[in-house]
């Protein structure tokens, strides 16, 4: 594999590794002179035909190829001027994100800003004069780029999605009214003026078409008619109700700001005409959307018809704008309505979508002395076992967050999350979305992010971000490794499915609860426990309000899902899963339970990740190649995060050790062979003999150990 000077060496690391491992397990069977020959983890993949590109759809609520067998995309974020890098680095790129296992690739904030950033063409303009630089030409320069970028990961059998609307910042050349107030109140894409406002809406249409409409010279397609631009995103993150739930639409007293006066009297204008025409009922004589903006003066009578306003506002956007892609570009590409959702009410807006698309984060940072400040931020370390402890932003289960957003008939892809660098727990919740979402039929997850700066900013030795993980050994690993638990199929589907019908009241209380999760599963009897047992999707089909004895509903500290493959021990903070093909622990490794039901042991006050897995069809016991991947925290040689201004420290980037042993199966000769994140052979030829206890321990700094059975 070439490795660009942009991601040279110890970032040789798991790329070497993984193509290393692969290429053993190919080779198991000839000569060890051929086994220096290097291979790819997403062989896995390729060797049985799941890397060809097809048009894709969905039928019963999942992502289905022309055959109609499910396709799970799992991919990265690739953000903003990362997008726009040099050929050469492309073609890398795309060659790492397949030996990954890697399917699809989300391009984010193509529209934040002009070149070289960005993909809108600044012209004789130079960077002082934003107000005078129309952001609707777009750069051919960067566009050849972008073409170059889609037609590469096509031929690696990667997708794209296309992000439409996300950064883009509206000037006064646009025709844009109030352009600079509009920047500076929601900072990016026009929110939420872009929802209603029609020269607004225009600007996205007449962008679209240009996008979806070009041609690309390297694939010989327009955008619209190639399959591997799989999937659209009409906009990203925007939403009334963000802006309404947090009091800064309406104004009032609890204001953070309010809305540019232009887009407010558009606002009040189209309340107005919706009153007029509304079966709502609202018994008080003062209509006017500014006499209810405080939310303390008003009733819930008035505050359920402004939810049905704003629901109906994003409805008819997010159909319009959906209709206008299918209808009159005539876009192949599945299409979602809004990058995550902000109450139940914007989901049933959103609910006109192919697919649904929810973000998460774990463990954001704060900031102390302003926002993305890296030295002055601090970070709770907060395991996501630690669910139901203190703290606001710890009170649910990830995996009921996003179940949240599962809408019946509709596929879910997570177009963005992350476990926050320098979070020592960072490695969970990659297996999390990797395990539950194999058990919940989710089609994807894509982690913000690969990369998002310049190739020529990019570390490839030590972390330098936040979020991105082509220098992050533990989060590439555990990414990859999900990818092939969900991807693989390691795990069996729930064998049930609940489902919440949910009618207008039911939503209405969810928004009047601010969003509250917790306290909207309370009015459904539904226990935050259920989630892990289940599939559990939304239907807003239902016109009568959920109802039910929820007096005897308890959460369980032992959730074992119906399939009988994963357990969540809530009391003993860890997830394991045993099937035919994989065993694995997550979380508190040094459980006495886990030697006994799992072959694994491991140091009383050991945290992080052990799986073993079979790299072929067969069961662990039959299987000639397993893999066994160990993983625990990750930092920077010299870093120290809990200074009050952070160090990070300098490359290269390690592993800490795992200190775990798991069992083998008795009476079998394996051969073993290890390599740490630098791609070093650290465990030649270790041949294991099988005639006493077959154990195996994680090799400091070796993530993954290629074991392989041989005849005695």
């Amino acid at each position: 594999m070439r490795i660009s000077p942009t991601f040279n060496q110890p970032m040789i690391l798991i790329i070497f590794l993984a193509n290393c491992l692969f290429s053993l397990v190919a080779l198991a069977d000839k000569s060890p002179a051929l086994e220096q020959k290097v291979f790819s983890i997403g062989s896995y993949f390729s060797d049985r035909n799941l890397t060809a590109i097809d048009q894709l759809d969905y039928i019963d609520g999942e992502v289905v190829n022309s055959d109609g067998e499910k396709v799970v995309l799992w991919g990265v974020n690739i953000a903003a001027a990362a997008a726009f890098i040099d050929k050469k680095s492309i073609d890398e790129v795309a060659e790492d994100l397949a030996a990954f296992g890697f399917n699809a690739v989300r391009f984010h904030h193509l529209d934040a800003a002009f070149e070289p950033s960005g993909i809108f063409s600044r012209g004789s303009k130079n960077k002082n004069q934003l107000e005078q630089t129309s952001t609707g030409v777009i750069s051919n320069d960067q566009l050849d780029k972008l073409d170059y970028f889609i037609y590469a990961l096509k031929q690696k059998g990667i997708y794209t999605n296309i992000n439409l609307m996300s950064g883009r910042k509206f000037t006064t050349a646009d025709g844009v009214k109030q352009a600079a107030k509009l920047r500076e109140y929601s900072g990016q894409a026009g929110k939420p003026a872009s929802l209603f406002d029609p020269h607004l809406i225009k600007l996205q249409k007449d962008y679209a078409r240009k996008l979806l409409s070009h041609t690309n010279p390297y694939t010989g397609l327009a955008y619209k008619d190639d399959p591997a631009v799989a999937m659209l995103e009409v906009a990203n993150e925007n939403s009334l109700f963000r802006y309404w739930l947090n009091s800064s639409l309406d104004g009032g007293f609890t204001a953070r700001k309010e809305l540019p006066d232009y887009y407010a009297v558009q606002l009040d204008k189209l309340w107005e005409q919706w009153l007029s025409t509304s079966t709502d009922k609202v018994s008080d004589n003062d209509f006017s959307r500014s006499a209810w903006k405080t939310r303390k003066l008003s009733t819930r009578e008035k505050l359920s018809a402004q939810v049905r306003f704003y629901q109906d506002i994003e409805t008819q956007f997010f159909e319009s704008m959906i209709g206008f892609l299918k209808d009159d570009i005539g876009t192949q590409a599945l299409i979602s309505a809004s990058g995550h959702y902000f109450s139940l009410a914007n989901l049933k807006a959103q609910s006109v979508s192919d697919f649904t698309s929810p973000h998460y984060y774990w463990d954001p940072a704060e900031w102390t002395n302003g926002r993305w400040n890296l030295e002055q931020f601090t970070i709770t370390n907060r395991s996501i076992f630690d669910i139901g402890q203190d703290g606001r932003r710890y009170k649910t289960n990830p995996v009921m967050d996003i179940a949240m957003s599962s809408v019946q008939g509709t596929p879910l892809i997570i177009t963005e999350w992350n476990h926050w660098f320098p979070s020592k727990h960072a490695y969970e919740l990659p297996f999390i979305l990797g395990i539950y979402g194999a058990l919940h039929r989710w089609d994807g997850a894509m982690i913000f992010s690969y990369m998002r700066k310049p190739a020529a900013r990019q570390r490839s030795d030590m972390i330098d971000d936040f979020f991105e993980i082509h220098a992050n050994p533990q989060k590439l690993v555990a990414t990859s490794v999900a990818g092939l638990i969900i991807r693989g199929g390691y795990l069996r589907p729930s064998k049930n499915t609940r489902e919440l019908h949910l009618s207008q009241q039911d939503i209405n209380n969810n928004v009047l609860s601010w969003g509250s999760v917790r306290r909207t599963n309370k009015n459904w009897c539904i226990k935050e426990s259920d989630y892990l047992v289940s599939e559990v999707v939304m239907s807003f089909e239902s016109q009568q309000r959920l109802s039910g004895d929820c007096k005897a509903s308890k959460d369980l500290n032992i959730i074992e899902s119906d399939t009988g493959e994963i357990v969540w021990d809530k009391a003993e903070q860890f997830i394991t899963v045993r099937a035919p093909r994989i065993v694995g622990v997550l979380g508190n490794l040094g459980s006495a339970s886990h030697k006994t039901r799992l072959g694994i042991s491991a140091s009383s006050d050991a945290k992080g990740a052990v799986f073993l897995m079979s790299l072929d069809e067969k069961s662990i016991t039959d299987s000639k190649s397993l893999l066994l991947t160990c993983l625990s925290e990750v930092t920077n040689t010299s870093a120290n995060f809990d200074a009050k201004y952070k160090e990070w420290g300098e490359p290269p980037s390690r592993l800490l050790p795992v200190n775990a042993t798991i069992d083998l199966p008795v009476g079998i000769k394996y051969v073993i062979t290890g390599f740490n994140a630098n791609g070093e052979l650290v465990v030649p030829e270790k041949v294991i003999d099988g005639t006493e206890d077959n154990q195996i321990d994680c090799v400091n700094g070796t993530p993954w150990l290629l074991i392989e059975r041989r005849n005695k």
